[in-house]
């Protein structure tokens, strides 16, 4: 039986300070609702605005699986395990937590401001060695089809800064990155009134749809400029654009993640 649950952009936590702006789709921090405590493994979407010199200073995870999607601007990253680099809206970053670690995530263009989402994903396995990936795509995805981003890393795999994550299955292309868990991430640019299916790739997983501009179509719901809407249950998911839209899908499974 499908099911959907549908999370709109005005139902969001809203943060503000000297730093920037931050909308939470899910529970963050002090920022607290018991339906909002994620959606299977998928467990952060931020929505961050970050003004010229402002971002987020040196902090720690671990185990957790943390992405970075660019969508203006720049964000320079920085760790402790030595990583510094900078990204933008066609070059992605990944953090494999695991052990711990401590990162930085500033916007040190003074002309720009940034907007990226960070996104957190329970992992399959914890306490892996800390890695830190860095990868291209393309931004905005050609149309009409969708573009993988992320796809799961095979255990024990620790690529290299800007090296293609070594995947599970000799049937799936490469990728830009990896994490540590059955996760598909797509990106696809859809033209008005353009549909477009989307096949699940596991049994059991769930799909959030998240809009990052336009308007769409989905089970029988409407979701418009950083709606999501999660769906379990279904094999195949078709997706209508009412506008021009970019979306990001993220197929995750279902089972709770407590770490």
């Amino acid at each position: 039986m499908v099911k959907t649950i549908l999370h709109k952009a005005s139902d969001r936590f809203e943060v503000r300070s000297d730093r920037g702006s931050s909308y939470f789709s899910f529970s963050f921090g002090d920022r607290y609702r018991e339906d909002r405590l994620g959606f299977g493994a998928l467990r952060v979407i931020n929505d961050d605005t970050i003004p010229p010199g402002m971002g987020f200073g040196s902090h720690p995870h671990d185990n957790m699986e943390i992405i970075s999607i660019v969508l203006e601007g720049e964000v320079t990253h920085r760790d402790n395990l030595g990583t510094e680099s900078i990204s933008t809206p066609r070059r992605l970053q990944v953090i494999s937590a695991g052990t711990g670690l401590y990162h930085s995530e500033v916007n040190e263009n003074a002309a720009a401001t940034c907007s990226m989402l960070q996104i957190w994903v329970y992992p399959d396995r914890l306490n892996v060695k800390p890695h830190y990936q860095q990868a291209d795509y393309t931004f905005p995805p050609t149309p009409g089809a969708w573009e993988l981003v992320i796809a799961p890393l095979a255990e024990g795999a620790a690529p290299q800064v800007g090296a293609a994550a070594p995947l599970v299955g000799a049937a799936v292309p490469p990728v830009p990155a990896g994490i540590n868990q059955s996760a598909w991430f797509h990106l696809g640019n859809l033209p008005s009134d353009s549909s477009q299916p989307y096949t699940l790739k596991k049994e059991g997983n769930g799909l959030y749809v998240f809009v990052i501009e336009g308007s769409v179509s989905v089970e029988g719901q409407n979701l418009g400029y950083r709606d999501g809407l999660g769906i379990s249950g279904a094999e195949k998911v078709n997706v209508l654009a009412l506008s021009p839209s970019l979306l990001l899908l993220m197929e995750v499974p279902m089972v709770d993640f407590m770490v």
